[in-house]
């Protein structure tokens, strides 16, 4: 009963800690969620084909580290699991 008790009382702390903190959205912004015409107009989504090479390029290299990266982790973890 008494853990039950601390539990709730700490849960309280949290959850307006959360209210006012997290989930508390600020005046200036849009509750709808839709973004202003001025950021709209200003994005552009005009990418030439060489910027679309160029991120091809950096996605390709990212992915060849990452699969790397598991691959160490896992040659480490079988090292250590003997």
């Amino acid at each position: 009963a008494k853990l039950m008790k601390v539990l709730d009382k700490n849960f309280d702390k949290f959850e307006l800690y959360a209210q006012r903190n997290i989930l508390r959205i600020p005046a200036h912004v849009d509750p709808s969620g839709s973004l202003p015409e001025a950021w709209l107009q200003d994005c552009s989504t005009s990418a030439t084909e060489e910027d679309e090479a160029v991120l091809d390029a950096e996605l390709a290299d990212l992915r060849r580290k990452i699969q790397r990266t598991q691959y160490t982790k896992q040659a480490i973890q079988h090292k250590l699991d003997e």
